[in-house]
């Protein structure tokens, strides 16, 4: 079974499964961006297992979201905003991109921007009614 992949942290696109190969004793499987200009692609090996197994790695890793600050030389416009940072890391992140006015010029890393995904509202964290009081002439007790 295939895991639900996570769209790409760089352009947004939806993401898919990408070539599976042998290596030594075990596999090589990949995820990627489905956009042919996104360089955004992960791949892993497995020592032994299916190529299943090999994709499953894949998948978990792309899902996780552990950024890699990537090199200036990798950012392009379509990317839109990132943060930027230099290293070793001594302050907060820049929020934009290079073509705005206020670029500091001495960033050399950036990571993408992602966007958090909402939660669903469960009973134990909604308002309820009852519990709200003062809201006018039928909210209070009656003689």
């Amino acid at each position: 079974m295939t895991n639900k992949l996570m769209t790409c942290p760089f352009c947004g696109r939806e993401a898919e499964r990408k070539a599976n190969r042998r290596y030594r004793k075990g596999f090589i499987a990949g995820v990627g961006c489905v956009s042919q200009r996104c360089p955004a692609k992960i791949e892993q090996a497995t020592m032994s297992g299916t190529p299943e197994q090999a994709y499953k790695h894949a998948e978990n890793v792309w899902n996780d979201r552990t950024t890699i600050a990537r090199h200036i030389d990798d950012w392009h416009e379509d990317y839109g905003d990132a943060l930027w940072w230099t290293f070793p890391i001594e302050e907060s992140p820049y929020c934009g991109s290079p073509l705005d006015t206020d670029w500091p010029g001495y960033h050399t890393h950036w990571t993408p921007l992602i966007l958090p995904q909402a939660t669903v509202a469960t009973e134990s964290t909604q308002a309820k009614p009852e519990a709200v009081s003062g809201l006018g002439e039928d909210n209070h007790e009656r003689d």
